[in-house]
């Protein structure tokens, strides 16, 4: 199960693995992060909107070293 943390500057989105405490940044963003939304099927998707209407959308994956892998 993953988290979330949006950056107060914008543009950021921290994951953060719950069993693990694994962390990872997504960057891709330009503005203000305003929308997040999980779907859970047999991976786990990342979808974000920034405030300009940027779709992010992202297939979290853990690696076989633990670490959060997003393609």
């Amino acid at each position: 199960m993953f988290n979330y943390l949006t950056g107060k500057s914008g543009g950021v989105v921290r994951i953060i693995n719950r069993k693990t405490a694994e962390r990872a940044l997504l960057k891709d963003l330009t503005g203000r992060v305003v929308d997040i939304a999980f779907a859970y099927t047999d991976d786990v998707i990342l979808a974000a909107v920034d405030e300009i209407g940027n779709l992010l959308v992202h297939s979290i994956k853990e690696g076989d070293d633990k670490k959060i892998q997003y393609p």
